[in-house]
């Protein structure tokens, strides 16, 4: 009866704090206050030198996109550091590499799950390959991406060797070619690994994101995904997120469809006390079930 639900994303909104205020917003006072506090953290965060400067570049990169937590993550915000302080050739090869790196992490999880395939023939005794187009080709084969992820590491491929090969013209655009690359390697990033974007595998209920039983047993699902989600069942209750502490109730043991969950978590939510909960059991972030 139970799903898997995602309860953690990594996601920094500093850049839509940052914007100008609209004029018919009513709390504007707040938002004032929250630009302001938010200025304070940047300035502690990155120095005082330059600030306005270092503001404009947060504003270029915008937010960071709600992801589910991978090794991707401390990267980005690695390369997304160099450009907000100027640094701008280290992010532009930085956001190359972090989308070669994409493509061999995904390639080293999943292979072991395509043994039969003629794909894994080709690289199962490689570490790495730097052939963008052929792990790309292979990820798509195997449905891990869709169209719109490989267009997205197409564009990068083609950045990265602009950047990494002798290109005179980076010398005097490698502002622009960094905030270019960035912006695309966040777009993948956003596509792969935010529930927010049309990927099948996803649903969501009254602000809560779930995995789609049918997809629990296909390989990115089950590598990447499932590790951050929590198993829980219609009537589980929340009682802390810091750290994750959950009430869930033992179920009876049968299958249940999607819609079928969704239809007993919106009656539990609107009256949690239905008497359909037995024994109480609670986990904590580490305990699946």
């Amino acid at each position: 009866m139970k799903r898997y639900r995602f309860f953690f994303f990594d996601y920094d909104c500093r850049a839509n704090l940052l914007q100008p205020i609209p004029e018919h917003w009513h709390n504007k006072e707040q938002h004032i206050k929250n630009q302001k506090q938010t200025l304070s953290n940047l300035i502690w965060e990155y120095g005082e030198q330059e600030i306005n400067v270092k503001k404009q570049n947060l504003l270029d990169i915008g937010i960071v996109p709600l992801s589910a937590i991978f090794f991707h993550n401390r990267f980005l915000r690695q390369i997304r550091n160099s450009y907000i302080t100027g640094c701008y050739y280290p992010a532009l090869t930085g956001a190359c590499a972090l989308g070669e790196r994409i493509l061999n992490h995904l390639l080293d999880k999943l292979k072991s799950h395509y043994k039969t395939t003629e794909e894994y023939k080709t690289i199962h005794r490689k570490k790495s390959i730097d052939d963008w187009e052929k792990a790309i080709r292979i990820l798509q084969k195997w449905g891990v991406f869709n169209d719109k992820v490989k267009d997205e590491f197409l564009k990068l491929k083609e950045k990265r060797n602009n950047a990494i090969h002798f290109n005179p013209e980076v010398d005097s655009k490698y502002k622009n070619l960094a905030l270019e690359a960035i912006s695309i390697i966040q777009k993948i990033i956003s596509l792969q690994f935010s529930p927010f974007e049309e990927q099948p595998w996803w649903f969501w209920l009254s602000g809560e994101c779930y995995i789609k039983q049918e997809y629990e047993s296909v390989p990115f699902i089950k590598e990447i995904l499932i590790p951050n989600c929590q198993l829980v069942g219609p009537n589980h209750l929340v009682e802390s997120l810091y750290p994750l502490e959950i009430n869930d109730p033992s179920y009876e043991n049968k299958e249940i469809t999607d819609e079928q969950f969704k239809a007993l978590r919106e009656t539990w939510r609107s009256n949690p006390t239905v008497d359909n909960q037995l024994t109480p059991l609670k986990t904590n972030s580490s305990t699946k079930k």
